[in-house]
């Protein structure tokens, strides 16, 4: 998403954690600021979650697969 100064801003942060089973926890905090956050969410809301947790998904299995080979 493009900045439009003063009336739109996003912010998206992704979070690894080493856990002490081998593992990873992955965090996607995806935040819209600003008068036409509103309009954005309320239009594109559904769509950008389904996407961020395709992404989550698709993120998953790769790790899942990557480590299959590895072990």
């Amino acid at each position: 998403m493009k900045p439009m100064p003063g009336l739109l801003r996003g912010h998206r942060q992704h979070i690894l954690t080493p856990l002490d089973d081998g593992r990873t926890r992955y965090e996607s905090h995806f935040v819209i600021a600003g008068p036409l956050s509103i309009v954005v969410g309320g239009i594109f809301g559904g769509a950008m979650r389904k996407g961020f947790g395709d992404m989550t998904d698709g993120l998953e299995k790769r790790a899942e697969s990557l480590r299959a080979v590895r072990d």
